[in-house]
């Protein structure tokens, strides 16, 4: 059984045909927390790939060694900032590490970008036709 293109903390979660064609794919972080993952939609509708990237936010209040009514302060303010402003800046990142692991984000972006060329194929053959 040959190893398939795509495998390495790289998963393709769905193809889906018809109206709307595209391709779903998962990638998971090198790093130790295995809830950061990017996902990776190439959508032959908009032409485009989409990656997002999905974590579990955290609001830390363990800031050195401060005792405990002045930490939960920290997130009370932290709250209040977010509730008032409305928005709040986080920053997150997806690591991949090793040559096999960038090769099959590659790889997943190739597969997909075939088959995007496939479907606009598909649709300009239909467009002769008429």
């Amino acid at each position: 059984m040959e190893k398939p293109k795509i495998s390495y903390r790289v998963l393709k979660v769905g193809e889906f045909e018809g109206k709307d064609p595209s391709i779903y794919y998962k990638v998971i972080c090198s790093c130790t927390d295995n809830r950061d993952t990017m996902d990776i939609v190439l959508d032959h509708d908009w032409d485009c790939i989409t990656l997002t990237l999905s974590q579990k936010l955290v609001w830390s209040s363990y800031w050195g060694m401060y005792p405990w009514y002045e930490r939960l302060w920290y997130r009370i303010t932290g709250s209040i900032r977010m509730l008032f402003m409305g928005y709040t800046n986080m920053e997150g990142s997806v690591m991949l590490q090793g040559e096999e692991h960038v090769q099959s984000f590659i790889d997943a972006l190739e597969e997909g970008k075939v088959f995007i060329k496939k479907h606009n194929e598909k649709e300009q053959e239909i467009k002769d036709d008429d």
